[in-house]
């Protein structure tokens, strides 16, 4: 099938980027699964694919009821907080990549202890390009951020940063390496263990020339 072919183009193409990299020896594929089918998503499950985000949270709980259960579901939208507790409610819900506010961890970790959950992965969204209209937290204020977060949610492990930044603009991807680099050098953390999200279908070679150490691609994979 054609969207087999394209998925080992893709991890094919990463392997290749990594190759020689002097800044991440590893780069995982986050496949963006949102609308599409089961079947699609079963044939890149076939193929060894464990690792699907989702945008919208009714979908993302549709599908991991249907789907088998050592699938890691990745929470890639926009997150209200009058959501939390349904999505804490999927079992093997892996990791939320848009925690932007101190207000959305508190939330996230009170539910964790209501529901008797285990320590949640999360990841901080950064507003890399300082739109207004985007979600995410500002650059100047990551590290305060995270500080919170460490301080006061202790059912929250920030695994990582993630952007959803203009398509292949370098000095975004530059900006969010060295949010990175800041962040393990303020709280001593060991940059191997901290994830950096930047790149996507139509960028994520270039990306991982920056440091990224996960790619979120969907529509390159699929067959439309």
């Amino acid at each position: 099938m054609e969207s087999i072919n394209k998925y080992k183009q893709v991890i094919e193409a990463i392997s290749k980027s990594l190759n020689g990299n002097l800044i991440t020896s590893y780069t995982q594929l986050l496949v963006v699964s949102k609308t599409r089918s089961i079947e699609q998503i079963l044939n890149l499950y076939n193929e060894g694919q464990r690792d699907f985000g989702e945008n919208y949270l009714n979908e993302l709980i549709e599908k991991s009821q249907k789907l088998p259960a050592d699938i890691n579901w990745y929470m890639i939208g926009h997150l209200q907080t009058n959501k939390v507790k349904r999505i804490l409610s999927v079992p093997n819900l892996h990791t939320i990549e848009s925690v932007d506010s101190i207000k959305l961890a508190k939330e996230l970790n009170n539910y964790c202890h209501k529901l008797e959950r285990n320590q949640l992965n999360i990841y901080l969204q950064i507003n890399i390009s300082n739109e207004p209209s985007k979600s995410g937290v500002l650059q100047e204020e990551v590290s305060a951020l995270y500080e919170e977060i460490v301080k006061e949610c202790d059912l929250l492990k920030i695994k990582g940063i993630m952007s959803l930044g203009e398509i292949g603009n370098t000095k975004q991807f530059e900006a969010m390496k060295e949010i990175k680099l800041t962040l393990c050098k303020n709280f001593n953390l060991n940059k191997e263990e901290v994830i950096l999200s930047i790149g996507t279908s139509d960028d994520f070679e270039k990306a991982i020339e920056y440091g990224s150490n996960e790619v979120r691609i969907g529509g390159l994979l699929f067959d439309f």
